[in-house]
């Protein structure tokens, strides 16, 4: 089965429904015409409602299917209710794909699904177990040394890379700035940190987006403070040729150094446009503190945080902050990472 957009409510949706579109679009399929509240939950819908069926033991939709769900993240009340669905299989271990990308109810929007969704339903047909992975993701080409600087904070004590534009020797001008939160495996470190430069350097070269400096702070097993990261950003301002102010600054962590880049937009006010965490380790009942900056959320469809990212994206919509959210194909690693801030590319190019 798949669904581009499915549109169904939650319970709770329905019970909510204004009463002249319930009885104009559900009342006469449900058989609870003129009812209000829980009188709206018939028979009926519970027996077509797979907030009811997939959690019934013996029924026929826990059979093996395969299931792959899509909705686009500006869909008005559909992406509530697509979400929902997706924790729920998740919790009840039902094997299934989730996508959301950036878009609404449109053609556009599923015309730009229906490749991977017709690869989904080729590999089912053929019984091929669709992948937990995509391809990797191609950093590019090695950036030289000469662009790369190594830095330090006396007090406390803290490395970090300076990695400048290709174009920083031979011009005069001041450049947007990226603080990369880097949550770093300690056995690859290198490799690691070399792959992300390489990443977001082949994202400029290709025009997706823009000449930025980047600062990147390996992130292993001490926590960073507030004052260390603006610290950090006052000694690259002092030192390199960068934008001043928030508007062309952004902040971005994955997995721990996700949960990090979260804490630290609310300490750090006036210092970031934008937050973009990446399977970010969130608390379950992740908020937002603060509703003068942007969010980009991206997390892997299998990835272990999705009740908190969950939280954190309702909350970003109720409380109208500017928001993007991604649930893409994978697990959290860090090919997916890469993968992920290739993808965003657009967004940094908006918000740097």
């Amino acid at each position: 089965g798949v669904s581009l957009s499915m549109s169904f409510r939650t319970d709770q949706q329905y019970k909510d429904e204004p009463q002249s579109g319930f009885n104009s679009q559900w009342g006469s399929i449900f058989g609870g015409f003129g009812t209000s509240g829980i009188a709206r939950l018939t028979d009926y819908y519970k027996a077509h409602s797979p907030f009811h069926f997939f959690t019934k033991n013996g029924d026929t939709s826990l059979n093996g299917q395969n299931y792959f769900l899509d909705c686009g993240d500006d869909e008005e009340s559909l992406i509530v209710t697509n979400n929902e669905l997706h924790t729920l299989l998740r919790e009840q271990k039902i094997r299934h794909e989730f996508r959301v990308k950036n878009g609404a109810h449109t053609w556009d929007y599923w015309r730009k699904a229906l490749p991977e969704a017709l690869k989904y339903i080729s590999q089912s047909v053929q019984g091929i177990s669709y992948p937990d992975d995509p391809s990797p993701v191609d950093p590019g080409p090695v950036v030289p040394e000469a662009r790369i600087f190594s830095r330090q904070l006396a007090e406390p004590l803290l490395s970090f890379k300076v990695v400048v534009p290709a174009t920083y020797a031979s011009d005069t001008n001041h450049y947007p700035v990226m603080m990369v939160l880097h949550d770093i495996d300690a056995a690859f470190a290198e490799l690691q940190s070399q792959q992300l430069i390489s990443t977001l350097n082949s994202n400029v070269s290709d025009n997706r987006m823009p000449a930025c400096i980047t600062v990147e702070i390996p992130i292993q097993t001490e926590p960073l403070s507030a004052k260390s990261l603006l610290n950090v950003l006052d000694q690259v301002r002092d030192e390199f040729r960068t934008i001043a102010g928030s508007k062309h600054t952004i902040l971005l962590g994955n997995n721990r150094a996700g949960r990090l880049a979260y804490d630290l937009s609310a300490e750090c006010a006036g210092y970031f446009n934008s937050c973009m965490l990446f399977d970010a380790e969130l608390p379950d009942d992740a908020v937002v503190t603060r509703t003068d900056i942007s969010f980009y959320l991206d997390i892997s469809d299998l990835g272990t945080n999705y009740r908190a990212y969950q939280s954190l994206f309702f909350n970003l919509r109720q409380t109208g902050t500017d928001h993007e959210y991604r649930v893409r194909q994978g697990t959290p690693t860090h090919d997916s990472f890469l993968l992920g801030l290739s993808e965003s590319a657009g967004y940094m190019k908006l918000n740097l």
